[in-house]
């Protein structure tokens, strides 16, 4: 969670998942979120196979989020893939939703 001038606010921990997936919901985010009163944050999770490709339940997850973001007026600033070996930005490579995608998961 960040504050203004993107100063780190907390680090929450949403779901510890097991060695194939994880379920989260979108609920579960913003909660915390809410009450720190944070103005953005960037989601986070590892993929333990090493791999950092996004799957595709990564990417709706985070069109459901970064619609459900702009609603609230906290911003998803990225969402990134860890694994021991490094990492993925899924902004940086392309996977981050339009505000029309975003507006699309909403439905």
């Amino acid at each position: 969670a960040l504050g203004n001038g993107l100063r780190l606010k907390a680090t929450v921990l949403f779901a510890a998942g097991g060695a194939t997936s994880t379920s989260v919901a979108v609920g579960d985010i913003f909660c915390p979120l809410v009450r720190l009163r944070a103005s953005a944050f960037v989601l986070v999770h590892k993929h333990p196979s090493g791999d950092p490709t996004p799957s595709l339940e990564d990417v709706a997850l985070t069109n459901r989020v970064a619609a459900a973001s702009r609603v609230l007026g906290i911003e998803l600033l990225d969402h990134v893939v860890v694994t021991r070996d490094g990492s993925l930005s899924m902004a940086s490579v392309g996977l981050f939703p339009t505000d029309d995608e975003a507006k699309e998961a909403l439905q």
